[in-house]
C-alpha cells in the first residue's frame, strides 16, 4: 500500500483484521514532505473488547 503526499509529523497505522475482531495500531514520524519513507509493517494484533466494537447496523 502506498500513501503519497502525506504532512509530516505524527500519523497513526490503524489496522483492522477482515472480520474485525482484531487491531493493529502503530505511530509513525513522517519527516519533511518530498522525502520517501518506506516503512514494513508487521501487525501485532491485538483482540476487540466487546466494549470497542462496532455497533451492529
Amino acid at each position: 500500500m502506498t500513501f503519497e503526499n502525506l504532512p509530516r509529523g505524527r500519523a497513526t497505522l490503524v489496522l483492522l483484521d477482515d472480520e474485525m475482531r482484531g487491531f493493529h495500531l502503530e505511530g509513525l514520524d513522517l519527516p519533511a514532505e518530498g522525502t520517501v519513507v518506506v516503512h514494513e509493517v508487521t501487525p501485532v494484533w491485538q483482540p476487540m473488547a466487546p466494549e470497542r466494537g462496532w455497533p451492529d447496523g
